[in-house]
């Protein structure tokens, strides 16, 4: 947590990480576009592809982007790089939200920035550096005295990642807004309760859009927050009911005993 500057108001920055690593939630970098919307070269040798892992090669469409990270060809193909397509895409995420778990954000203002991964390690700060942070939270909340009098909410992403692998990313951001929303999100709260709602919520959207190769990934990753977290927000959602564990993961600290 970093202190904002003091205006007539208190206020404060607090940042809710959601790492995003690349073995399991699939950002990858763009096709080759103008160096205004940063380009990527098409690719001279072989390299694992930054997120999905997958062998990229010369000659597929492959590119590395000017940071040093690989796109193979599929995920190059559908990457998204214009901040007008990511915010249709944050507005897709929401209204999956909404409709598939009664995730409803109400008047919540959300933002879009779109970063290169220099500058989103920079902006999340001592704490969320990862080189494979994909995307981030931020909060703004103004106080009067110790009620909050309003909250502004910036989600940061990395440019170029596959725009269906972008939409359960988003998704994912959204719960943690919810989540504050709900007042769940508190310092001590077990990170792998906190991720595993939000991996939950993300793997259901992209499980309603048909996205097989990005469902598979969060349900194999190993990671002992994102991945464990999942999958005992799972047996969560089917033992108590799915609206029931949203609310819990919204509002509670932790796991229930037994889970």
């Amino acid at each position: 947590m970093a202190a904002a500057p003091r205006g007539r108001a208190l206020g404060f920055l607090r940042a809710l990480a959601a790492a995003v690593l690349a073995s399991f939630l699939g950002g990858c970098a763009s096709a080759p576009r103008s160096s205004s919307e940063g380009s990527g070269a098409l690719l001279s040798r072989a390299a694992p592809c930054s997120v999905c892992g997958d062998l990229a090669t010369p000659g597929s469409g492959a590119v590395r982007w000017p940071d040093g990270r690989v796109s193979c060809g599929p995920c190059a193909e559908d990457a998204v790089v214009d901040l007008s397509e990511a915010r249709r895409a944050l507005d897709e995420a929401r209204a999956a939200l909404a409709e598939l778990l009664g995730v409803d954000l109400g008047a919540a203002r959300v933002t879009l920035r779109l970063a290169e991964r220099e500058g989103l390690l920079r902006r999340a700060g001592e704490g969320l550096e990862h080189p494979d942070l994909r995307a981030f939270t931020e909060v703004v909340e103004v106080l009067a005295g110790e009620r909050v009098e309003r909250r502004r909410f910036a989600v940061h992403v990395l440019r170029g990642l596959p725009r269906t692998c972008l939409v359960g990313i988003l998704a994912h951001e959204l719960f943690h807004v919810w989540q504050t929303l709900q007042g769940g999100v508190r310092p001590g709260a077990q990170p792998a309760f906190r991720e595993g709602a939000a991996q939950y919520a993300q793997w259901r959207v992209l499980r309603a859009l048909g996205a097989e190769r990005w469902v598979r990934r969060l349900e194999a990753n190993p990671d002992p927050v994102y991945g464990v977290g999942l999958r005992r927000f799972r047996r969560l959602a089917k033992e108590r009911g799915e609206r029931a564990a949203l609310r819990m993961g919204a509002q509670r600290d932790g796991f229930p005993s037994g889970y």
